[in-house]
């Protein structure tokens, strides 16, 4: 009888174990699986933080690289411009050391009389009034009626009955700075001074 009370009582605490046991790895499997529920949900929170702190950051990059482009271009067309505009300068410079040369010179004397035999072929030359510099006036050696005016690099300016002829030098001058500046392509916007 103890035999089958002792195998009695030993079913009775193998059932016992295994419930104890099935139980337990119920709960150690429920327990990791919330632990690991809990654990994902951390996770998952700590890397939408991170990353809408790096999202902050790389705004924040991005922000002060294009505001230091900006700056750099903004710096860097100044500075084109500053060189333009003194390239500019020289080239106007050194045109109008030429002209002042050149109306000092025997071809100036000719360019003048040269422009006023072109035109009295194209006019009658008993209507035509050529208007120089009082200093260029010894130098018109055509038949022409002449007349003072100031003209500050020189050149001529004829009148036809209601045609103006414009040759004086500070025209040609305007229309080479402004012909170099539309064919240069360089950006140049001259400031009237």
């Amino acid at each position: 009888m103890t035999s089958v009370k002792a195998q009695v009582t030993q079913g009775i605490v193998d059932t016992i174990v295994s419930e104890v046991r099935n139980e337990s790895n119920e709960m150690n499997t429920q327990f990791t699986e919330r632990l690991q529920s809990q654990l994902d949900e951390y996770t998952q929170e700590k890397k939408k933080t991170f990353d809408s702190k790096l999202n902050l950051i790389k705004d924040k990059v991005s922000k002060e690289r294009s505001k230091i482009e900006s700056e750099l271009r903004f710096e860097n067309n100044r500075k084109l411009r500053n060189e333009r505009s003194l390239l500019l300068d020289e080239l106007k410079e050194s045109l109008t050391k030429d002209i002042l040369e050149f109306i000092n010179t025997k071809e100036y004397a000719s360019y003048l009389n040269q422009i006023i035999q072109t035109l009295k072929e194209r006019v009658n030359a008993h209507d035509l009034i050529v208007k120089v510099r009082a200093e260029d006036h010894k130098l018109i050696t055509e038949d022409v009626t002449v007349e003072s005016i100031e003209l500050p690099m020189g050149g001529i300016i004829c009148e036809y009955q209601n045609l103006v002829f414009d040759y004086s030098l500070k025209t040609r001058f305007d229309t080479a700075i402004e012909t170099f500046i539309k064919n240069s392509n360089v950006g140049i916007v001259e400031v009237s001074k």
